[in-house]
């Protein structure tokens, strides 16, 4: 109230818990959790910027003492910090039940929250963006009624990973549709017209598999979570719309998942 000031003190060096080469490396380890192939944070990546994080999952236990089940019933986190190598900003994010729309995960409310800020307060402290190297988003045209090999070196042109199903010449649908935008290594779903063999999805993503159950219009049904690695239509195997798909998903070795727990999904 007098705004006296009734003690003072100072920060105290009492020890040093780790090396700086030790903290360099995990700094490493974390900052591929957003910029590796299969890292679980690639939502959070910020042009300009190195981000270093980790992602995080919990449960939430219900009044009859389980846990909750259903794919919003967490609480999903993200611990961020930037620049990697000389850490400015550090900033938290935690979501409770989220409302997931049925493609939508845990990272993307985080991220939709994570991301502007950290980017807005690296701006505000002027540290200016290093040199990273940026791939290239297109808007994907209409591929339908054209020739399959066309269209596929087109894309591949692009820098686009090209999946087809169908036997035929003539391309039939395609996802993601015409106008979506799409970053360089995306996978694009061609659908030709003839019979439909299923390819081998060993490791594709869940977004990925959801995109060719579109096209070839199959009842699709996961359980697990992480990246495919086994699927119960044998690679080859001849396919009709309509057809039950299961798929089984696993945790890709040394990375963390925005659900860890299996649950079967529709």
């Amino acid at each position: 109230d007098t705004g006296k000031i009734l003690k003072t003190t100072k920060p105290k060096v009492t020890g040093q818990p780790i090396s700086e080469e030790t903290a360099k490396q995990v700094r490493d380890y974390l900052e591929t959790v957003i910029s590796a192939k299969k890292g679980t944070g690639k939502k959070y990546a910020i042009d300009g910027y190195q981000v270093a994080g980790k992602t995080g999952t919990a449960q939430i236990a219900g009044p009859t003492g389980r846990y909750l089940e259903g794919k919003n019933n967490y609480v999903f986190s993200f611990l961020g910090m930037a620049p990697k190598d000389d850490p400015q900003l550090v900033m938290y994010v935690a979501v409770k039940q989220p409302k997931l729309g049925v493609s939508y995960v845990g990272a993307d409310p985080l991220s939709e929250i994570f991301n502007p800020v950290m980017q807005n307060s690296l701006q505000y402290l002027n540290i200016k963006p290093s040199e990273v190297k940026k791939q290239k988003a297109n808007k994907i045209k209409d591929y339908t009624n054209q020739t399959e090999s066309s269209a596929v070196t087109e894309l591949k042109e692009l820098g686009y990973d090209v999946s087809m199903i169908g036997s035929g010449r003539k391309v039939l649908d395609q996802s993601p549709k015409a106008g979506s935008v799409l970053l360089q290594g995306e996978k694009i779903i061609l659908r030709t017209e003839g019979e439909m063999k299923v390819p081998d999805m060993k490791g594709w993503s869940l977004r990925d598999v959801m995109k060719l159950a579109k096209v070839a219009k199959l009842d699709l049904k996961t359980e697990g979570t992480g990246y495919v690695s086994k699927q119960s239509l044998k690679a080859g195997k001849k396919v009709n719309e309509g057809e039950t798909f299961n798929i089984e998903l696993s945790q890709p070795d040394g990375a963390g998942e925005d659900i860890p727990t299996k649950e079967k999904t529709e």
